[in-house]
């Protein structure tokens, strides 16, 4: 096998969930030629250290543009093209009608309902509560016909010496070497808001912790879509801020963390990558599909008989984040560390 190519439509926390694939794609064929296509501008930080990836190529969904790009894919004559895992809101035949157009010998992908002949050569059902880790290593089976220790698999980020040195400077200069630190996320993607935890709830949260742990250091990571309410919060809350800097200088104060707190969003996957203890607030949504890939994970859930849902559900309010308390999350968090 000489040339793979790798399709993913998704977002950024999907892709770090697609780098166990990848690398054992490389491991498997060391000498392929291995490139990606991806869709979701989020989706390159993950895979812009990765020494194996050969090409990475990019479209957003525009006709005139994908037509371009497939004529670029096509001219590459690709052995094998794999679809990363989908969502039951995806249009699988789409992705596999375009992973047809690209031409390779070999196509993977996943199916909702029925199989999708022709357009994949080979293909796998959607599994609502399978890891989406362990959904693509199960598509990379279908190739290699080879099972994989799923037991044994990590989330690995290759971080530059400069967002290493950012992170370390950013400790010093905040006088942060001798306490433990907590990295708190508040936001989400633009199109995730209804996965957000209510701010109040962050701010008294916070303020609790301050309390009741002053050698625990509070860092909000403000991203674009979450920048104000992120700002309003590290100043309700006396709390640092880290704000305007690439995603890859955030990931390496995640890093430095002895802690990291979020509600469902992408930067939970980042932490998935290092021994950082994780906190994931989960509302609408499943975490049996999309947690933070690490036995270092803890859920924190309301446990309705709702939960887990495909948002949107019918007459859905997300009493599921609503009804969850400060005192809930907070219980929960004690459970699994003591802030010395």
């Amino acid at each position: 096998m000489k040339k793979i190519l790798i399709i993913h439509t998704f977002g950024m926390g999907d892709m770090i969930m697609a780098l166990p694939m990848l690398n054992q794609v490389y491991h498997d064929f060391p000498n392929a030629k291995i490139d990606l296509f991806y869709t979701n501008s989020a989706a390159k930080f993950p895979i812009t250290n990765p020494h194996f990836i050969n090409k990475i190529f990019y479209s957003n969904y525009e006709i005139r543009n994908l037509f371009k790009i497939i004529q670029s894919l096509r001219r590459k004559r690709y052995d094998v093209s794999i679809v990363t895992s989908i969502s039951f809101a995806s249009k699988p035949i789409k992705l596999a009608f375009f992973s047809y157009l690209v031409g390779a010998k070999e196509r993977v992908g996943e199916y909702l309902k029925k199989e999708i002949p022709i357009l994949y050569t080979k293909q796998n059902k959607f599994e609502r509560s399978l890891h989406r880790v362990k959904v693509n290593m199960n598509l990379w089976s279908l190739v290699t016909k080879k099972k994989y220790y799923l037991k044994e698999i990590k989330i690995s980020l290759n971080l530059s010496q400069e967002a290493e040195l950012f992170a370390e400077d950013f400790i010093e200069k905040n006088n942060l070497i001798d306490f433990r630190k907590m990295v708190v996320h508040v936001g989400t993607s633009s199109k995730g808001k209804h996965r957000r935890w209510e701010n109040e709830k962050f701010i008294n949260l916070i303020k609790r912790i301050k309390a009741d742990h002053p050698k625990n250091k509070i860092i909000i990571a403000a991203g674009p879509d979450e920048l104000k309410e992120s700002e309003r919060i590290a100043r309700k809350t006396n709390s640092l801020i880290v704000k305007n800097e690439p995603l890859e200088n955030i990931a390496a104060i995640i890093k430095k963390a002895d802690f990291f707190l979020n509600s469902d969003s992408g930067l939970g996957h980042i932490a998935s990558a290092f021994d950082t203890e994780i906190f994931t607030i989960f509302g609408p949504g499943d975490e049996r599909k999309t947690a933070p890939y690490s036995n270092k994970v803890h859920i924190i859930k309301k446990n309705l008989s709702c939960q887990p849902c495909l948002y949107p559900e019918k007459d859905c309010n997300i009493k599921c984040l609503k009804q969850l308390s400060v005192m809930e999350v907070y219980e929960k968090i004690n459970e699994f560390i003591k802030f010395d």
